[in-house]
């Protein structure tokens, strides 16, 4: 993060965008036209865009010729209104302005691919301090100016959550006994993140989004938890009784929410780790899987598994195959 020195001032951060990025969208523009600009105005910015590249294509070419292309097209892109959209995006967000050296506008190498993260400079990397915000925008990202700070926004505020002191992230707090329990908790962590994002931003006005009960039907059920029986009232304290209605997750979403508090949740949906998480080998049949059996389930074959695996234990869990076929067995006897 950026320290001032002693009686110095810092400002925002700058706003850098990739040329090839500013050029295809000033192009972009010019031709089929853009959000707000009347057509008065785009006509006389056709004119000059297209008397100005006269002028450019005489210089010899070089370096200043080079220059000169980059100047005009940033000054379109300004007068096009295309500078105006990640500034206003990050308003909400003050520390990603604040607290990093600059924000890095780039193409993306493919569609589909509109995000942001931050990045940590060369100098300090591996120390967990974020240098740049890095905002990645498709080639037709920015001629669709609410489509791009739909997809943005919930990226911005994980952005700005990990630079929250209040929020207090600590990656080695998702680590754990075996490697299919920490792809679990990754994963499930990971989606009430994303979702938590999404309920704070729609609660802040900020952004509308009719797929949130959905997600959190669809999550609570790939969890294993039966909505047929909610438990408690929605809004309860305890990230269990949370967790067993979409109502009462999403309640508890929107919030200003801090890390141990989804890292709560998401231990609170211990099975969930069949939705979405990276493949891992189960240590019994050492097939890669994402279906992991719930933990509370495996103390009742638990003396079954030992009995072929002497050195396994519980906390390294099995898939959902192999403890089916424990029961079998602990059945048959």
């Amino acid at each position: 993060m950026r320290r001032p020195a002693a009686g110095t001032s810092v400002g925002p951060a700058p706003i850098e965008y990739e040329p090839g990025l500013i050029e295809d969208a000033v192009r972009w523009a010019i031709e089929h036209g853009g959000d707000g600009i009347e057509s008065l105005k785009l006509q006389r910015l056709r004119f000059g865009h297209r008397r100005k590249l006269d002028v450019l294509y005489r210089l010899p070419e070089g370096d200043q010729r080079e220059a000169a292309f980059r100047d005009h097209f940033a000054t379109m892109f300004s007068e096009l209104g295309n500078a105006e959209w990640i500034p206003r995006w990050l308003e909400p967000f003050p520390r990603l302005r604040s607290e990093l050296e600059c924000v890095v506008v780039r193409a993306a190498a493919g569609p589909g691919e509109d995000g942001a993260e931050l990045w940590e400079s060369q100098e300090q990397r591996g120390e967990g301090v974020p240098a740049y915000l890095v905002i990645t925008v498709s080639g037709t990202g920015l001629r669709s100016h609410d489509k791009l700070g739909a997809a943005l926004l919930p990226d911005l505020l994980r952005a700005a959550d990990l630079l929250d002191p209040d929020f207090g992230f600590r990656r080695g707090d998702l680590q754990a006994d075996t490697r299919g329990a920490e792809e679990r908790i990754r994963s499930v962590y990971q989606r009430l993140w994303e979702l938590s994002a999404r309920a704070r931003l729609r609660a802040r006005g900020l952004r509308e989004d009719d797929r949130l009960l959905e997600d959190s039907e669809e999550l609570i059920a790939g969890a294993g938890v039966d909505l047929g029986s909610a438990g408690p009232e929605p809004g309860g304290g305890a990230a269990g009784d949370a967790c067993r209605h979409p109502v009462g997750l999403l309640a508890a979403l929107c919030r200003d929410i801090s890390h141990q508090q989804l890292l709560g949740l998401a231990h609170a949906l211990p099975a969930g780790a069949g939705t979405g998480a990276s493949a891992a080998p189960c240590p019994l049949c050492h097939y890669p899987t994402t279906d992991w059996a719930p933990s509370d389930s495996l103390g009742a074959v638990e003396s079954e598994i030992h009995a072929d695996f002497p050195a396994w234990s519980a906390a390294e869990g099995c898939c959902g195959h192999c403890a089916e076929r424990y029961e079998l067995l602990s059945a048959a006897r």
